[in-house]
């Protein structure tokens, strides 16, 4: 069965995602004087992502037209929320668990050494990517536990493809003290929201991605969040290609400089992917995101599977420890190769 959600009389479609105010904001605007020298080089930057994008889109309405398949009951919760859930069985989960242990020590030693020195936690500190060369155990583990739990099926019907597969893994430990949710503006200039984090992803491809907890996530240890029905707001719109060029573009941090840069682009260009860490906490965007959020706490062996263009976002990590492994389905168009068909 495929639904066609795209229509202009739904409200949802015409739900818009957060636009932000920078000229004004206490940041950027209100900070600085806009560096409009420097914007000219950025808007050269983007006019070229921007075209990137949008033939990435082309590309995908063209083989996919947002027109989601719901002949399966996670593909079916998927196109109605943008988010679903599952449990891998635990036999599964212990062979992932065994599988990903040396990765999970080696980012923890990573951690330790970073914190042991005063260095800021990056996110690429955090995680290990994985890859069926490097990692053949817990690559074949991983593309086991999607075929058993139903999720390839899932995605070769929302997406209308003649098959998926696993596209990427990675395996990502969580610590209190990272820097990219508890200090985003190092030069005081607000405190960090509630909202940092929330975004939608730069890529335009047709992939569900998966969050998958190794072991037991409560509030404090930084739970998967997102907020349903947002993968159908401005579905394929000017503002998602926008926003999706800006993240790919070198001038993406937050540093002082590069806010002014920012302001000085002109107000239908000042538009993020990642937005959630520049909401005034107070606004009336960011009262209703954190009101409608869906905050993913749960045992090990949890699947929060979700589409890439709904907003979503990594919990902060308070206390303990949150080891996950971050997983995305390919679909694919062509021809199958005759390994995909079995796990």
């Amino acid at each position: 069965m495929v639904v066609s959600v795209s229509s202009g009389a739904d409200p949802l479609a015409a739900r818009r995602l957060p636009e932000i105010d920078y000229a004004t904001h206490p940041a950027y605007g209100g900070m600085f004087k806009p560096a409009r020298a420097r914007a000219a080089a950025l808007e050269q930057a983007l006019g070229g992502l921007v075209a990137e994008v949008e033939a990435e889109d082309r590309a995908k309405d063209a083989t996919f037209g947002y027109r989601y398949g719901t002949g399966t009951d996670i593909s079916r919760e998927v196109a109605a929320q943008g988010w679903c859930v599952r449990q891998l069985p635990a036999a599964r989960l212990k062979l992932l668990r065994s599988a990903a242990a040396p990765e999970v020590e080696a980012i923890r030693g990573r951690l330790a050494e970073l914190r042991a020195s005063g260095a800021m936690i990056g996110f690429k500190a955090t995680q290990e990517i994985i890859g069926p060369a490097s990692h053949p155990d817990l690559w074949l583990q991983a593309r086991k536990a999607l075929w058993e739990c139903g999720l390839i099926g899932a995605a070769v019907d929302y997406f209308g493809s003649n098959h998926a597969s696993l596209k990427s893994a990675a395996v990502m430990v969580n610590q209190p003290g990272q820097a990219w949710c508890e200090d985003v503006f190092r030069d005081g200039a607000m405190e960090t929201p509630a909202t940092v984090g929330f975004h939608i992803d730069s890529s335009s491809l047709c992939v569900l991605k998966v969050v998958l907890y190794l072991d037991d996530v409560g509030p404090e240890q930084g739970p998967f969040g997102v907020i349903p029905t947002s993968h159908l707001w401005e579905q394929g719109s000017p503002g998602r290609v926008r926003r999706r060029a800006f993240d790919r573009s070198a001038f993406v941090s937050r540093s002082p400089g590069q806010r002014r840069t920012f302001t000085a682009l002109p107000p239908e260009l000042r538009l993020k992917a990642e937005f959630g860490s520049d909401l005034l906490p107070e606004s009336p965007e960011a009262l209703q995101l954190l009101a409608e959020e869906h905050v993913g706490t749960g045992p090990g062996g949890q699947l929060n599977i979700f589409d890439p263009e709904a907003v979503h976002r990594g919990g902060q990590t308070r206390a303990g420890e949150r080891q996950v492994m971050l997983l995305s389905i390919g679909a694919k168009f062509g021809a199958p190769p005759a390994e995909e068909h079995t796990a």
